[in-house]
């Protein structure tokens, strides 16, 4: 499922940049008009929505539709109900892992037990709170 979607985010990232780029290059300069420059990066940006839920019905959520490989248990270690809190908040200490699948939609979340998630939502917090007061003293 990673591979899956590392696949598509290159491609589509590949495909964007070069359509796009190009386009916005060509409206530049005056060879394409400003109206077709609009509707290639709406057409990219359609081609990449479909993409992605192509992506996701093949695959499932979280990979739920890949063959596990004969595995008994169908329980991912992340999928058991102690561990999430209202569904979205996941605190594990025994799990080693700083990033987990969501249990719900298509993404990632943090498991909350890792020390090293609250020093880096502290420092964010420090970032987005100091930045205003910094910015200002520049001014």
């Amino acid at each position: 499922m990673a591979r899956a979607w590392s696949v598509y985010v290159l491609v589509v990232g590949v495909a964007v940049t070069a359509g796009i780029g190009m386009t916005v290059q060509l409206g530049t300069i005056g060879v394409l008009d400003l109206g077709t420059v609009g509707l290639a990066g709406t057409f990219a940006g359609m081609l990449a929505l479909v993409g992605g839920i192509v992506v996701v019905l093949f695959y499932g959520q979280n990979g739920s539709r890949v063959d596990a490989g004969g595995a008994d248990d169908e329980t991912m270690p992340w999928d058991e109900d102690r561990y999430w809190y209202g569904g979205v908040i996941y605190a594990n200490r025994d799990d080693p892992a700083v990033w987990v699948p969501k249990r719900f939609g298509v993404g990632w979340t943090v498991n909350m037990a890792r020390p090293v998630v609250w020093v880096g939502a502290v420092i964010l917090l420090l970032v987005v709170i100091g930045l205003p007061f910094a910015l200002s003293a520049l001014l």
